[in-house]
């Protein structure tokens, strides 16, 4: 969540292990592989600030709320290993 929220793509794949995957639920996109994870979410990461990532807990997974200059934006489910993340699932918010 610091990663995200600093915009910072190097500590971002530093979390991320080499087959981790970023999908969004109800979309056929999925990035899989470090580098496509990274290819797919690093434009979306703005600048440092653009985004809160709030922690939480979902269906007993850690997650992060995440605003976008204050506008809730969705939910990001975290699938974690002791060697890294190797999912994340986002929750886009309802519209």
């Amino acid at each position: 969540m610091a990663a995200w929220e600093a915009a910072d793509p190097v500590a971002f794949r530093e979390i991320l292990r080499a087959d981790a995957l970023i999908e969004q639920a109800g979309s056929p996109v999925v990035a899989r592989g470090r580098d496509a994870c990274l290819a797919f979410a690093g434009p979306s990461m703005g600048a440092p600030g653009d985004w809160r990532m709030t922690p939480a807990v979902v269906n007993a997974q850690p997650a992060a709320l995440a605003t976008w200059h204050g506008t809730p934006y969705g939910i990001a489910v975290l699938t974690t290993t002791p060697t890294g993340i190797l999912a994340v699932t986002l929750f886009p918010a309802a519209t």
